[in-house]
C-alpha cells in the first residue's frame, strides 16, 4: 500500500530527474496504467489503476517504464517506433517497422526502467509491466500493434487500387 503522500513526492522526485511533468488523468483508458506523450515530456498515471493499493514497486515501475519511452525519443532509440506521429500518418515502410520492432522497443524500455530502479531505489523490486517473456511478446505482437496493422492494411490495400487505376488509364 502507497499513501498520497509518499506518490506525490515520488512523482516529484522523478519529475525532477526525468524534467518531465507527472500527472494522474482518470480518463485514460480502464487497462492503461500510464503513458508518455513524448512531444510534451508528460507522463500520464490512470489514478483507476494505480490506487493507493498497490505497491511501491509497481507504482516507480510504472513512471519509471514511460520515462524511458521519453529517454528513448530523446536519443532515437528505435526511432520509429517512439515517434509522435499518428499511425495514420506513417508510410507502408514505418508501419512495418513500427510493429516489427514493438516487441524489442517494450523489451529495451524495460531492461532500462529496471536498471534505472536499481539504481534510484535500491532494494524496491521492479514490476515488469509485460510480466513474462512469452506472455508479454504475444500481447505486444497481437494486441498492442493491432491498430498499426490495420492501419497498414488499410494503406497497402489503397496503394494495390491506385496502382490497378493507373494501369488502367495508361493501360
Amino acid at each position: 500500500m502507497i499513501t498520497p503522500r509518499v506518490r506525490r513526492n515520488i512523482m516529484r522526485r522523478l519529475a525532477r530527474k526525468f524534467d518531465m511533468r507527472i500527472v494522474f488523468d482518470k480518463t485514460l483508458e480502464k487497462d492503461t496504467e500510464a503513458a508518455c506523450s513524448v512531444e510534451d515530456r508528460e507522463i500520464t498515471l490512470n489514478p483507476k489503476v494505480l490506487t493507493k493499493h498497490v505497491s511501491k514497486g509497481r507504482f516507480i515501475s510504472a513512471i519509471l517504464h514511460e520515462a524511458a519511452h521519453q529517454f528513448c525519443y530523446d536519443t532515437g532509440v528505435f526511432k520509429v517506433f517512439h515517434s509522435p506521429r499518428a499511425l495514420e500518418d506513417m508510410t507502408i515502410k514505418e508501419l512495418k517497422t513500427y510493429i516489427a520492432t514493438a516487441w524489442r522497443a517494450e523489451r529495451f524500455v524495460e531492461v532500462t526502467a529496471r536498471r534505472w530502479m536499481e539504481v534510484m531505489f535500491p532494494g524496491i523490486t521492479y514490476w515488469d509491466v509485460y510480466g513474462s517473456r512469452g506472455s508479454g511478446s504475444v500481447w505486444v505482437r497481437t494486441v498492442y500493434t493491432a491498430e498499426a496493422r490495420q492501419v497498414l492494411r488499410r494503406k497497402q490495400l489503397r496503394a494495390i487500387d491506385k496502382e490497378k487505376r493507373n494501369e488502367r488509364e495508361n493501360g
